[in-house]
């Protein structure tokens, strides 16, 4: 029984129970409100169609208590709305959460989603037929096109986290088709006293170069996994977190389970949004100073339009030298490092190329840099006014729509990107991307590791699909067919990596492979193999006092021993060199062992 009251005893209390914000038109509150199950209510905005495409539920929704309540006391005194939801499931134990993942509750009035004229979920009045895959109101963008809402959310154990007024947009590109629409959501000081969330919505997300927590978001995404909202529902938050560590700037993941106006509208990925605010808040400097671009053309998305300049000047650098026949001077090169992150755009394309991202190149590419005068070789990473790259929109990767492990990207990259392309006819460029794709291929990108990554976001989502599922009514709420687009994945995963050798084989015209065995006392040091730092605590890393990797022949490796506090490095055994760093062109299989002494 929920009771409500307000200071004012000449005040009334309305409220309203929809989601929409009570007035002097809703109902009066006179005594307690019984808060029950919902359970045996019919679905009402479950049963819209939020596509062309779109099914009703196999069954009823679960539904929740939305209550959303203030003062009047005359036209000039009205109280703020306060907003709860409540969540009743008479089929639980006492003891037990209906729900393993977060819950989020999002209210506003249904004519923002559903209205035919105003809202954003809908095909609308003036739906196109001949050109769905574009027209809908849902495809709308703009200020025009956002609606304030009010969100509140839960932790899994129901602890409240945030809850506040925001503003809604949707969110995606072909994906705004798929019935479950991907939401952007807002802080504005429009709506609320604050423009932030200030909550530690991705727990362990940090700042770089600290260890501060990164609690404040000026927004964030509900993604619905983009085009694979119909198929594992998880492939973009995968590929993404597999290569977090490498220094590209992906967009943090957690699956939670949302409502709306009360109606359960299934599991959304709580994505970060890639925007000036991202790197804002990350490298706390003013949005000014943040340039953002998108393409390969680098169009300008955060910051001047004359911001692109640096990076057109960069791409037209390159270019020149390459026609030229210069590209391989070492003054010139030096100065393309100075001008982008080569590690990081090394990192990326590696990444994107192995993922056989076929949505890429030419679009879901993106840049960004804090602005600076000149380069700053000292600065700490981020501020040093290079160009990097931003990992988004990989769902199309790992074999979505059946596509084969066997799909050659490197080819596909090399002739779309111009960029890449040209930086490939710099022998110190060429040759550290072999070795990257190879560092990669023997750490994060084994079939054992990646298949691990798969199997837990799997492990998460599993108790909640079902539910999704009938809820969506996609692969015929069928929890059996979701597990067979799983495992379509995890062949990929399987099956990838040794196409990805012979691609490159073929592409540099290399004669083969060699497999280097390097052994070390891991309590005395460790080994780094090109990126590669032989630790248990590198990701993909396993043995790594006694580890094999297949590199390319041919292709120069440099290999670094490194000893910790109280040893010193005596030699190797297998090559006479005592240098602890050393490059090695091997033909043949090679075998090394670091030699650390106490001091």
């Amino acid at each position: 029984m929920l009771e409500l009251e307000t200071g004012d005893p000449e005040a009334k209390i309305y409220y309203t129970l929809d989601g929409s914000e009570p007035d002097e038109s809703s109902s009066i509150y006179n005594s307690p409100i019984k808060i029950d199950s919902r359970r045996g209510e019919p679905n009402v905005l479950s049963n819209i169609p939020t596509s062309p495409d779109y099914k009703e539920p196999v069954e009823e929704v679960f539904k929740v208590t939305v209550v959303r309540a203030r003062a009047i006391k005359d036209s000039n005194t009205i109280s703020s709305v306060v907003t709860h939801t409540y969540i009743v499931d008479e089929s639980n134990e006492v003891d037990k959460k209906r729900y393993s993942l977060p819950v989020i509750s999002i209210s506003t009035d249904s004519d923002n989603l559903f209205d035919p004229y105003y809202g954003i979920f809908v095909p609308g009045a003036n739906f196109n037929e001949e050109r769905k895959s574009h027209s809908g109101n849902y495809h709308k963008k703009g200020g025009e096109w956002e609606r304030p809402i009010h969100i509140e959310f839960f932790e899994p154990d129901g602890t409240p986290g945030f809850s506040q007024n925001a503003g809604l947009k949707t969110h995606g590109y072909s994906s705004r088709n798929a019935p479950n629409k991907a939401m952007r959501i807002y802080a504005n000081d429009l709506y609320y006293d604050s423009d932030i969330f200030n909550y530690p919505i991705f727990p362990g997300l940090l700042k770089p170069n600290s260890n501060e927590p990164l609690t404040e978001f000026n927004g964030f995404i509900l993604r619905n996994s983009g085009n694979d909202y119909s198929e594992t529902y998880f492939r973009d938050a995968v590929l993404q977190s597999l290569v977090s560590h490498l220094g590209i700037h992906t967009q943090a993941y957690r699956p939670a389970v949302v409502f709306i106006n009360g109606e359960y509208w299934g599991i959304y990925n709580i994505r970060e949004h890639f925007d000036g605010w991202y790197f804002a808040k990350r490298y706390d400097v003013d949005i000014d100073e943040v340039v953002t671009l998108e393409g390969p053309e680098g169009r300008v998305k955060t910051g001047k339009p004359e911001d692109n300049i640096p990076y057109l000047e960069m791409v037209e650098f390159v270019k020149k030298n390459v026609n030229s026949g210069t590209i391989n001077n070492p003054d010139v090169y030096a100065k393309i490092n100075t001008l982008i992150d080569i590690d990081n755009f090394i990192n990326y394309f590696a990444s994107e190329i192995f993922f056989c991202n076929l949505d890429w190149p030419q679009r879901n590419i993106g840049f960004w840099r804090i602005k600076t005068e000149t380069y700053n070789p000292d600065a700490p990473y981020g501020y040093d006014g290079r160009w990097r790259c931003m990992l988004f929109d990989v769902d199309y990767g790992f074999g979505l729509w059946g596509y084969s492990a066997e799909k050659n990207l490197l080819d596909h990259t090399a002739g779309a990107n111009k960029l890449f392309a040209s930086l490939l006819e710099n022998n110190e460029f060429r040759y550290q991307f072999i070795n990257t794709m190879a560092d990669l291929l023997n750490s994060i990108f084994r079939p054992e590791y990646t298949v691990a990554k798969i199997e837990e976001a799997k492990s998460v989502l599993a108790p909640e699909m079902p539910e999704h599922l009938k809820r969506w009514n996609y692969l015929d709420g069928s929890t059996e067919r979701w597990e067979k687009e799983v495992q379509e994945m995890i062949d990929f995963a399987v099956e990838r990596p040794s196409f990805q050798i012979q691609h490159m084989i073929e592409f540099f015209s290399l004669p083969g492979t060699v497999e280097i065995n390097l052994i070390a006392d891991s309590q005395k040091g460790y080994i780094k193999i090109n990126s590669l730092e032989l630790r248990e605590e590198t990701p993909g890393i396993e043995n790594p006092k006694n580890w094999k990797g297949t590199y390319f022949k041919e292709v120069p490796v440099n290999i670094t021993a490194i000893p910790y506090s109280g040893y010193k490095f005596s030699g190797w055994d297998g090559i006479d060199n005592n240098n602890p760093s050393i490059t090695v062109t091997p033909e043949e299989d090679l075998t090394l062992t670091a030699v650390f002494t106490e001091k």
